[in-house]
């Protein structure tokens, strides 16, 4: 008698999920358009994050659509397609990678815009004549130019990078930095854990530590900590792409994609292919439009870097900025 209550138990609770599973989607929100004529936008994110708020934000208040908003492409996949086809949008938008990897498995003609994809050229967009999208991080050459206007002597960087995740943006590295007068030394690795014997190598012969966009040394937070404390102890400033929360935690400054700016970006690439007829293809992927340069003054104290006064207006946030007044 136990074993069939336990039986009937366990059938009645599969019932159950396989309901849950199988009910219909519903989307975060729904911002209607203002016309009825205007097109239809579905955004989809990796996952729901405040990292994602102002850019979306910025995009739906820019754009006359109805947008529909689905905040976690991770969970319920087939139920999270079958949800965007029946709303049978005109553009897919997508935050983030796993977002992205899911459009582009299964929207092969909808037109998708794709945007905060860490390094996208490890996407396969060859011959995805549908897909555009905003790239992550600015030019090499746009980044340093900004760290070179706190490090004017700036001469030798060193960076660590996994070959088959960076080594275009490396090879497209080195010759943007030669124009600057900048010689990289880009050290591949295989894994995080080749980045202490690599580093103990090449620390003296450079005068600072970039830490690229590379996918597979970010997110290991122990290597940022790791270059974080051996740049303090011997005197090398940490020099970070993607996000300001690296200066925050104590590189001494970083160049980062404007999210804000980025969603207005978004809004107007969308209008030319929605309204203007262009395809995605024609408008292709495009560089950020802004940029935010961090600097930590804390740390630039410990390493002895003077923030000259012609710098200043070119830093969009100094942290710790009390450090400026002391002697």
């Amino acid at each position: 008698m136990g074993l069939q209550r336990v039986s009937m138990f366990l059938l009645v609770a599969a019932f159950a999920a396989s309901c849950v599973s199988a009910a219909p989607l519903e989307p975060a929100r729904v911002r209607p358009a203002k016309s009825a004529s205007a097109p239809n936008v579905v955004v989809i994110q990796s996952f729901s994050s405040k990292l994602f708020e102002a850019p979306v934000e910025s995009f739906v208040q820019q754009i006359d659509a109805t947008v529909t908003l689905f905040d976690d492409a991770r969970e319920r996949k087939a139920a999270l397609v079958a949800a965007v086809r029946a709303r049978k949008p005109d553009l897919i938008v997508t935050l983030g990678s796993q977002a992205t990897a899911l459009a582009l498995k299964e929207f092969k003609t909808t037109p998708v815009l794709f945007t905060m994809v860490v390094n996208y050229r490890r996407l396969p967009l060859e011959g995805r004549d549908n897909v555009m999208g905003i790239a992550l991080e600015s030019s090499t050459a746009s980044e340093f130019s900004q760290f070179k206007m706190v490090l004017p002597a700036l001469e030798k960087s060193l960076a660590f990078y996994v070959p088959s995740q960076s080594g275009q943006i490396v090879d497209e590295a080195r010759a943007e930095l030669q124009k600057l007068g900048v010689d990289l030394k880009a050290v591949p690795v295989e894994s995080a854990d080749q980045v202490k014997a690599e580093y103990a190598k090449h620390a003296g012969t450079v005068d600072g530590v970039w830490l690229l966009n590379d996918p597979a040394l970010l997110k290991d937070k122990a290597t940022f900590e790791y270059l974080r404390a051996q740049c303090e102890k011997d005197q090398l400033p940490l020099l970070a792409s993607f996000s300001d929360d690296y200066a925050r935690l104590g590189a001494l400054m970083s160049v980062s994609t404007d999210l804000s700016a980025l969603g207005s970006q978004a809004a107007a690439m969308a209008t030319r292919a929605l309204q203007q007829g262009m395809s995605p293809a024609e408008i292709g992927v495009q560089p950020p439009i802004s940029t935010k340069l961090v600097v930590n003054v804390a740390v630039a104290r410990k390493l002895g870097v003077e923030l000259r006064d012609d710098s200043l207006p070119f830093i969009d946030e100094l942290l710790n900025e009390q450090h400026l007044a002391q002697p």
